[in-house]
């Protein structure tokens, strides 16, 4: 078992948008989230760690299959892809887009 908040971190995370800030694309999911059953204080604070969390582990997880399956062409991993999971987890610190995040949760910013 883990806390709510790591279901909810993965959701949020998933809802990477291409053309829209990280904070846009889950702020709608969070709210709805946050609306139906809200999270303790101390577990919204979790939220922007527990995102880039989930990133670096999208890509740990593809690179380690892909290095136990080389044949396996579902676990191949760009570098572009690499980059783009970075480039989410250095927004995903950027202090505004923490603010952001947490107000959607429903936690003070």
């Amino acid at each position: 078992e883990t806390p709510v908040v790591c279901d909810v971190a993965i959701a949020a995370t998933s809802q990477r948008g291409r053309d829209m800030p990280i904070a846009e694309a889950a702020a709608h999911m969070l709210r709805a989230y946050a609306a139906s059953r809200p999270l303790p204080s101390e577990e919204i604070a979790l939220l922007p760690l527990l995102m880039a969390t989930r990133a670096i582990m999208n890509i740990t997880l593809a690179c380690w299959h892909h290095h136990a399956q080389p044949g396996n062409d579902h676990y191949d991993v760009s570098d572009q892809q690499i980059r783009t999971n970075l480039a989410y987890v250095a927004e995903l610190r950027a202090p505004a887009t923490q603010r952001a995040l947490l107000r959607a949760a429903g936690g003070v910013a």
